[in-house]
């Protein structure tokens, strides 16, 4: 089983590298639990791990 490598300062579950992360994410996704709503995984600058999250992914819109 995948686990979290710990603790990010942000209060968020970190785990160590993008593959552990998707894994985690694909289960989460198939097992269609209502309570878990997360989308997509993402790099930390605090703590440099990886994080998942509910929110979709959003491009900058350029600046005119």
């Amino acid at each position: 089983m995948t686990r979290p490598c710990g603790q990010c300062p942000t209060g968020k579950r970190r785990y160590y590298d993008r593959i552990r992360a998707d894994i985690v994410l694909a289960r989460i996704q198939r097992s269609n639990n209502p309570h878990r709503q997360e989308k997509r995984v993402y790099r930390c600058r605090t703590c440099r791990g990886w994080h998942l999250t509910s929110r979709p992914f959003h491009r900058k819109q350029p600046t005119p």
